[in-house]
């Protein structure tokens, strides 16, 4: 994806797992044909899976190691884990109030034990409201998570205190 953006010179990748821990941890990786569901826990979607050792880090630890640069948007799909990346990003989400793309999906979130109501608890913690994409629908409750979730996997969180969705 970085070698076909026009914007490659401004991308960083970081080659570790982000958590809300640092440290070492067994994922399970398949293909590269499977790789989209790949994960920390198995979820058993997309096949076979074998166990490896990754290097896991948060992103408040790469943000402050990088100077604590301006941040807009936070990009999180790590197949049911979305809660603690999101645990191991908030000073930067306190402090910068990005937007937050996140992929959400209930069987992903099924392997971690997570309810799909936890992502409207860690929205309340932080002051952010959430939207269903790519309609940006207000979702302001359990039945709206409920009913989005049967028609997308794909949310905003925006803080509250975002005034629009101009240009990010």
């Amino acid at each position: 994806t970085v070698n076909y953006s026009k914007l490659r010179d401004r991308w960083l990748i970081i080659g570790k797992g982000a958590s809300d821990k640092v440290g070492k941890e067994e994922f399970y990786a398949g293909t590269p044909a499977e790789g989209a569901f790949d994960g920390i826990k198995n979820t058993k979607r997309g096949g076979v899976k074998q166990k490896i050792v990754l290097e896991l880090t948060t992103i408040d630890k790469e943000w402050i190691s990088l100077g604590s640069p301006n941040v807009s948007a936070i990009k999180i799909d790590v197949e049911g884990s979305e809660i603690s990346v999101l645990n191991g990003a908030l000073s930067c989400i306190r402090n910068q109030k990005p937007f937050i793309f996140v992929e959400w999906n209930e069987e992903n979130l099924a392997a971690y034990e997570m309810s799909p109501c936890s992502i409207l608890e860690f929205c309340k913690t932080i002051h952010y409201k959430i939207y269903s994409l790519p309609n940006l629908i207000k979702v302001e409750d359990e039945i709206d998570l409920e009913i989005q979730m049967r028609v997308t996997e794909n949310f905003l969180l925006a803080s509250a205190s975002a005034k629009s969705f101009g240009p990010v």
